[in-house]
């Protein structure tokens, strides 16, 4: 009845007249002629969120202290900027400063009496059922629980705001709900909680969705069907920078498997590389007598600086195994040129890195294509040939697509700081400050603070002396190792 009363007042009211509605969730009204006149102002979750600045905000002025950066990072994210949530935070934290235990003794208790209380006995038992999940749809719910109310459940879920959209085209649960929903107790048993991991991994796959399914196939215990689905991802997932996921899985597989995989180590390897763990991928990698532990081999050195190594490694191995792998053989003779080029072999580096070049040409790996083409654009620089060095970095980003990645915006750097050498500023300066605009949450702080070191130097040409030193003040505070 108040529905039916206030939709009749929307539709009839009189001049000059506003309404203002504060409600959890979508309310029953006939809004879309309104919408269509833009005689609706809505205010939703995305506008509501609090950014992480304002956060760090309210938590200094609720408890009178200056959190830590990586504080107010974490409890940006594990609240996804619900001001509720933060204050109760920053109330929690009076007694206990920003205590783990504190916060999440609040959070679940403000959880459990304002929204999980409030919701009927079906709604509930929906909600523990399907906790388990990372990522949701009506298909998956309704063919895991196999109950005639999923659809009616999951659609009253979404209206009430508690699944969430996502970029992928399934919903998710607000990380708080989930924590409290998984710590909370279930009348499942673990073997029936491993058979729903099963299930729904058979699902995902099924539906090609494979890094769904490795993640359910090692929660249901499920090692073969794992190991399988990691080395079909895994180095297309390294190659995307992704390296702690790749490591999860690997350390995940170890522990459920209980024995050594060699194709698993081997990832785990060079994923630990790419993390900057040479010692540990060493460890990994000592005992395999592998083309790819030869890579991984050559790799390491040329991180040490044994540039004499690598030589020997990398030359052995392409002289010796006739019918290598393609991909492997092109990585190989990467791994060669770049610790010729640190060796001051410039020649011999563009001879092997041109060689490399046209392999992964040939077999069309764009990820090997774009790190061949920037590793000859440093060797024309090296030999002072600025032209051939920033066509091929404009090549590179050209192949990269308009996707914006870590590598775009280090090429991106790379070309502002090659224009800036060349005299063209105005196009340097455009190039410069897009990139550290863009790359302020994609890069590393190291790279980050390249940028605004070549910034300055930008500056410096022209005579802004101030805003040189802001930026290399920015960037000594990024990496105050390198600065």
């Amino acid at each position: 009845v108040v529905h039916e009363a206030v939709n009749h007042l929307i539709n009839h009211n009189p001049p000059g007249f506003h309404l203002y509605v504060s409600t959890r969730s979508d309310p029953p009204f006939a809004l879309s002629k309104k919408r269509l006149l833009g005689e609706v102002i809505e205010l939703r979750t995305v506008q509501l969120a609090f950014t992480e600045k304002e956060t760090a905000g309210l938590l200094a002025y609720k408890t009178g202290e200056e959190p830590d950066s990586a504080v107010i990072r974490k409890i940006w994210q594990q609240c996804e900027g619900w001001p509720a949530l933060i204050c109760l935070l920053a109330h929690s934290f009076k007694d206990e400063p920003f205590s783990k235990q504190a916060g999440q003794k609040a959070i679940h208790s403000y959880v459990e009496e304002e929204i999980i209380c409030q919701l009927s006995p079906v709604l509930r038992d929906f909600l523990l059922k399907t906790c388990l999940f990372e990522q949701l749809s009506i298909e998956l719910c309704t063919d895991m629980l196999a109950q005639p109310s999923v659809r009616e459940s999951f659609e009253a879920l979404v209206r009430d705001q508690l699944l969430l959209p996502t970029q992928t085209g399934f919903y998710r649960y607000h990380p708080v709900i989930a924590d409290f929903l998984k710590a909370k107790p279930s009348d499942q048993s673990s073997t029936q909680r491993m058979d729903l991991h099963r299930e729904a991994a058979r699902w995902f796959e099924r539906h090609g969705l494979l890094h769904q399914a490795v993640e359910h196939d090692l929660q249901g215990g499920n090692g073969a069907r794992a190991v399988e689905n990691v080395l079909r991802l895994g180095w297309e997932t390294l190659q995307k920078g992704d390296a702690d996921r790749v490591l999860s899985w690997c350390n995940q597989l170890e522990h459920l498997i209980g024995k050594p995989v060699r194709e698993v180590a081997e990832l785990k390897g060079f994923a630990l590389l790419q993390e900057g763990k040479l010692e540990e991928a060493e460890r990994v990698l000592n005992d395999l007598a592998t083309v790819r532990a030869v890579l991984a081999s050559a790799m390491i050195a040329r991180y040490y600086g044994q540039y004499e190594t690598v030589e020997r490694v990398a030359s052995t191995a392409l002289m010796s195994s006739v019918n290598l792998d393609s991909v492997l053989r092109c990585q190989i003779e990467l791994q060669l040129g770049m610790a010729r080029l640190y060796d001051r072999r410039v020649l011999a580096a563009e001879q092997i890195l041109s060689q490399a070049l046209n392999h992964a040409e040939y077999i069309g790996h764009l990820h090997l294509i774009l790190a061949t083409t920037i590793a000859l654009s440093a060797v024309f620089h090296n030999r002072g040939d600025y032209d051939r060095s920033i066509a091929m970095l404009e090549r590179s980003l050209v192949i990269g697509g308009k996707e914006v990645t870590a590598e775009t915006i280090s090429t991106r750097l790379r070309m502002g700081q090659l224009l800036l050498e060349t005299g063209h500023f105005t196009k340097a300066s455009e190039i410069l400050e897009k990139s550290l605009r863009d790359g302020e949450r994609i890069v590393s702080p190291e790279v980050l603070a390249y940028g605004y070191i070549i910034h300055a130097r930008k500056a410096r040409v022209e005579g802004n002396l101030t805003q040189a030193a802001e930026d290399h003040q920015i960037a000594n505070g990024l990496a105050p190792k390198g600065g």
